[in-house]
Order: structure tokens, then C-alpha cells, then sequence
């Protein structure tokens, strides 16, 4: 009974959205709509609470991506509108809510990526919608930005979706978003990109898909708000990589797809991508530093991340490790002469199959 109970409530909001959709033409105020009045009429019918509560969510907001996508609809503002809709209901019947933007934007993405849609997309359009409704139903900004970004990327990882990109999407959107609600650029990529790689690490998910992703979307966003991609790729990676090691997770991973995804997302906007790799490189190993972590493998993600990209920017991989691990060593150097050293040490001989030579950046133009 509780299996045809979920299936005819999905089936009825997809129906609904099917309906709307074509008779509007309009997608998001069509999802908002029927995704609020949907959830309050089945949480006032069955007094659903607890896990029934967040089913009911849940149920609500895939039918609403089905019915999107059955009818070639914007997933983004489909996964807009149904968090919209979600946190209006919630305020009319009084559901906390971060819960409600966190179900929201599991669903959502996890929605999306089992018919390979466009997960980027989604997560951009769940932060939008969650800061667009976070002060009506009590939640402050920041934190509505770091709760969607980390279920969206939680929940693709558990399907094995793609977490880069809904990484990248999730800073994007909250790099729009923010703007609309008088959050600076740099807070909103800082929190979102913590966010994103810490949700990914709570799974065991890809920690250095989501902080590349990350960091793509922080220097493609960057242009639109004020702030210089090499600005946007240091601060991103800073927070990616920080995050990691405060929960001892894979922060060479983490540093390797932060400086991939600084080439990549330079590339892209036109920006030099030698220096968004030295920045992002430096930027990851000083913030490790600072909170005691794992310098020396931080120090050679980086050099790998460089290794993996030099041929998209012309460089040769001797060429871009030499010019990483300077970098790393320059970060270092910034925190402690013992982060220099144990990255030197980290760094000394062959990475990736690529020989490292090492510079002392910091001892230049002393007497």
C-alpha cells in the first residue's frame, strides 16, 4: 500500500507539471505552483511527520523533474521551482527549512542524473531557489547556500552521477544567487565550495571531481559579479582543499582536481591558465597548512593535477610540474619553514612519472 501511496503521488505532480507546463508554456512559476499546493494538501491529508514527512517531499519534487523532463523542460528551473515550491509549502505548514532545501536538492539532482540529464543545471537551479525562498521560512543565506550545495552533490555521488558538474553548477549558483540577496561574491563561493567537497567526502564520493568542479564554476561566475578569476580559483581552492583535510580525507585529491579544474575553467573565460594553475596551487597547500594537514600530499595532488592538464595549455608536463611545485613550495613557505620543508621533501624526484624540478621562489632577492 505505501509503495502505490508514493507512486500516485509522483504520478500526480508529474501529471500536474505535464499539464501546466503545456498549458503555460512557462516552467518555473508551473513547478512552484503545483509542487506548493501538492505537498501542503498531501501533509494536511495524512499528517505526515518524521520520514514520512521528507518522503512526501521527496516524492513531490521527482515528480515535478519527471514531469519537466517528460516534456523537454529546463531541468535548472524545474529543480528552481520545485525548491521554491517546497519551502512555500514548508512555511504553510510549518516544516523546518533546511531540511526541506536539503531533500529538495538530493531529489532534484539525483532526479536528474538517472535519466542523464543535465545535473549542472539542477544544482545551479536548487541554490537559486533555496536563496530565492531562505528568508521567507527563516533560514539565513549562508546557510542555504552551504545545505542545498552539499545534499546536491551528497546525492549525485550516491547514484554515481556527475559530481563535477553539479559542483560547478552549485557554485554557479550561488554566485547568481547571492547577489540577490546582499551575499559578497567570495563568501558565496567560499561556503558553497566547502560545502560541495565536504558533502562528497561525507559519501566517499569523488573529492577531486567536486573540487574541480568547484573551482570551474567559481572562475567561469566570476566575470558576472566583480571578482578576477585568479581571485575566484584561489579562494575556491582554498576552501575545497581546507575542508578536505579537516575531515582527514583525500586532499591530494582534492588538490590535484582543484589546479585541473583552474586550467580547465581559465581556459574556458579566456584567462591565463599558467597562472590560475600556479595560484590554485600555492593557494591549496597554504590553506592545508594553516589547519595542520597533509601538506606533502597536498604539495604532489597539485603537481599531479598540473601533470594531468599541461597539454590543454601547451605546456609540457616537465614544464607544468616545475612550475606547480614551485607554487606548492611558495604556499608553504607563506605558513612555516616545516610546511616548506615537508613539501620539498614530498616533492623531490618523480610525479606521475614526470621528474620535479624544484625552485626556492621565497628566497629570492635576499642578501
Amino acid at each position: 500500500m505505501a509503495q502505490e501511496k508514493d507512486d500516485g503521488l509522483i504520478g500526480s505532480v508529474k501529471s500536474g507539471i505535464i499539464g501546466a507546463i503545456r498549458g503555460v508554456g512557462e516552467i518555473t512559476d508551473a513547478v512552484v505552483d503545483t509542487v506548493s499546493g501538492s505537498l501542503v494538501n498531501t501533509i494536511k491529508k495524512t499528517g505526515a511527520v518524521g520520514g514520512a514527512l521528507t518522503s512526501a517531499i521527496s516524492d513531490t519534487v521527482r515528480g515535478a523533474i519527471e514531469g519537466a523532463v517528460d516534456v523537454g523542460g529546463d531541468v535548472g528551473k524545474a529543480a528552481k521551482g520545485a525548491m521554491v515550491g517546497v519551502l512555500r509549502g514548508s512555511k504553510e505548514v510549518g516544516v523546518e527549512g533546511l531540511e526541506a532545501m536539503s531533500t529538495t536538492a538530493s531529489t532534484a539532482v539525483e532526479s536528474v542524473a538517472k535519466v542523464g540529464g543535465d545535473v549542472g543545471g539542477a544544482a545551479k537551479g536548487a541554490v537559486e531557489g533555496a536563496l530565492s525562498g531562505a528568508k521567507d521560512v527563516g533560514v539565513g543565506a549562508i546557510d542555504a547556500m552551504s545545505t542545498t550545495a552539499s545534499a546536491a552533490v551528497e546525492g549525485v555521488a550516491k547514484v554515481g552521477g556527475d559530481v563535477a558538474g553539479t559542483a560547478k553548477g552549485a557554485v554557479e549558483g550561488a554566485i547568481s544567487g547571492a547577489k540577490d540577496v546582499g551575499v559578497s561574491a567570495i563568501d558565496a563561493m567560499s561556503t558553497t565550495a566547502s560545502a560541495a567537497v565536504e558533502g562528497v567526502a561525507k559519501v566517499g564520493g569523488d573529492v577531486g571531481g567536486a573540487a574541480k568542479g568547484a573551482v570551474e564554476g567559481a572562475i567561469g561566475g566570476a566575470k558576472d559579479v566583480g571578482v578576477g578569476a585568479l581571485d575566484a580559483a584561489s579562494i575556491t581552492a582554498s576552501a575545497a582543499v581546507e575542508s578536505v583535510a579537516k575531515v582527514s580525507g583525500d586532499v591530494a585529491g582534492a588538490a590535484k582536481g582543484a589546479v585541473e579544474g583552474a586550467i580547465s575553467g581559465a581556459k574556458d573565460v579566456g584567462v591565463g591558465a599558467i597562472d590560475a594553475m600556479s595560484t590554485t596551487a600555492s593557494a591549496a597547500v597554504e590553506a592545508v597548512a594553516k589547519v595542520g594537514g597533509d601538506v606533502g600530499g597536498t604539495a604532489k595532488g597539485a603537481v599531479q593535477g598540473a601533470i594531468s592538464g599541461a597539454k590543454d595549455i601547451g605546456l609540457s608536463a616537465e614544464d607544468a610540474a616545475s612550475q606547480a611545485a614551485t607554487a606548492a613550495l611558495e604556499g608553504a613557505g607563506k605558513v612555516s619553514s616545516t610546511a616548506a620543508t615537508t613539501v620539498r621533501n614530498a616533492l623531490t624526484g618523480t610525479i606521475a612519472g614526470v621528474k620535479v624540478v624544484l625552485k626556492e621562489p621565497f628566497k629570492g632577492g635576499q642578501n
